[in-house]
């Protein structure tokens, strides 16, 4: 997952010349991001729940809570990506809708060069914050964990290279360690060279329809031919794909795409295939296994999940498409309520440092799980904690990381403040944003370097001799 800027720039035709403002985009990603947040904390109470001991009336009620919350409303984290995906390909793809010949309008290098700049700085920030957080951990810690120590092994090999080659949704063995939800932002920058070399090639030259059509059926492939891979979740190609069509049909001057644009109801659509997803959603229930007739809309009778990921996205990209449309053209009808809902100060706000939080959530939260497990907390504190304390701990640690890691790489390169070295008078050079941000000082042939794993080292002793002494 990843976040980009809700103003896209055409530079094409003076008529379309005009920049468009969709700052409702921000509020849809803030609040995807938040979702899968709290995906992750219910998902660690529910682990709770099937293996915890809950002693009490109060702590049976907060078990039912959990387990509502859980099933009811916090199990779709995965959707969440579906959006942040379809959300990608749609706003990647505005400007070359918008443009004379269906091209970047400053060259697939340049596009290339943001892209990088745009994602791979926060990502390694946080890998580098994930490996001193599991290095700083005493291995006997983490063994008396059920939930969190997925992300191990850690520090093999395969599992540190395919990390830092953005491989690591290639394999089973590599997706889920260190940090679990980064192998959506592998799965992305993938894509994000395809884009150019597959997607835009197949839309110039077949269109729209049959390019998201086709990009389905490649994904599709591994599944269909080969029986595997379902795990990497290939289809989020298709999704991709799905992003392009609905900033074709929204902004393209083609009178095709014009029609679809004003006779479709996409409202409706997009209402309609929410509606499927819950509730094909709610026949995955176990007391809906022996209906014979309902056998066929069953996950496991389809022996894969993306029509339903298919369904998210057509839903997303619809309800983008109708709103697009509702804030372009000053149409004078009221305005949905959640449309008021992602335009809200606060909503738009997360979605300004949202990929920090998709990037930084969850070592913070399998953090405060280990402070649970030193402190003997049982599976009521336990999971209170996780959401009292986590969730605006998460939120807050996420913004400092965003100012720090990504606020400074979203405008473009950092500012370069030379001045004068207090070592030898050479000059050195500091990026400087706003005061803020990474600054990396070389003066003259001094360099001073810190290694994260001597810090990890003095934090894994302290939590050896202060919290752990019973292990």
């Amino acid at each position: 997952m990843a976040a980009f800027p809700t103003t896209a720039s055409a530079g094409m035709s003076a008529a379309d010349s005009k920049r468009v403002r969709l700052d409702y985009l921000d509020g849809l990603r803030g609040l995807a991001a938040l979702y899968v947040l709290l995906f992750h904390i219910t998902q660690s109470g529910w682990h709770r729940v099937e293996h915890g001991v809950w002693n009490g009336a109060a702590a049976h009620v907060v078990r039912k809570l959990i387990t509502v919350a859980f099933f009811c409303a916090f199990a779709y984290g995965h959707y969440a990506v579906d959006v942040f995906i379809v959300l990608s390909g749609y706003v990647l793809m505005i400007p070359v809708a918008r443009s004379v010949n269906g091209r970047f309008p400053k060259g697939p290098l340049a596009y290339f060069r943001r892209r990088a700049w745009r994602i791979l700085p926060p990502y390694y920030a946080a890998l580098a914050f994930s490996l001193a957080l599991i290095a700083a951990v005493p291995a006997r810690v983490i063994a008396h964990d059920g939930f969190y120590d997925f992300g191990l092994p850690a520090f093999t090999p395969g599992v540190l290279w395919s990390h830092l080659l953005l491989l690591q949704n290639l394999r089973t063995d590599w997706e889920w360690r260190i940090n679990g939800p980064m192998w959506s932002t592998a799965a992305e920058w993938q894509i994000y060279f395809l884009f150019p070399a597959v997607l835009l090639p197949l839309w110039r030259r077949r269109g729209i329809a049959e390019t998201v059509l086709i990009a389905f059926a490649l994904s599709l492939l591994p599944h269909y031919l080969l029986g595997r891979f379902d795990f990497a979740f290939p289809w989020l190609f298709g999704l991709f794909a799905l992003g392009m069509f609905g900033a074709v049909v929204g902004f393209s001057p083609k009178p095709l795409e014009s029609q679809w644009r004003d006779r479709i109801p996409w409202g409706r659509w997009s209402a309609l295939s929410g509606m499927c997803v819950v509730g094909i959603n709610i026949l995955q229930r176990k007391s809906w296994a022996a209906a014979p007739l309902l056998h066929w809309l069953r996950t496991e009778t389809w022996g894969t999940t993306w029509p339903m990921d298919a369904l998210v996205g057509m839903s997303a990209i619809s309800l983008i498409i109708d709103y697009s449309r509702l804030v372009t053209s000053g149409e004078n009808r009221p305005r949905p309520l959640l449309l008021r809902l992602f335009t809200t100060r606060w909503a738009m706000a997360l979605g300004a440092f949202s990929y920090s939080l998709y990037l930084i959530h969850q070592p913070i939260l399998w953090g405060l799980n280990l402070i649970c497990l030193c402190l003997h907390l049982g599976s009521l504190p336990a999971s209170l904690f996780l959401l009292i304390v986590g969730l605006p701990l998460a939120l807050l640690c996420a913004y400092l990381f965003h100012c720090a890691f990504e606020r400074p790489f979203i405008a473009g390169k950092p500012e370069v403040r030379r001045r004068r070295s207090p070592l030898n008078g050479d000059i050195q050079a500091v990026p400087f944003v706003n005061g803020g941000g990474m600054s990396a000082i070389v003066a003259g042939r001094v360099s001073v370097i810190i290694p994260c794993y001597n810090v990890a080292h003095l934090v894994n002793r302290a939590i050896e001799g202060a919290l752990c002494q019973t292990y």
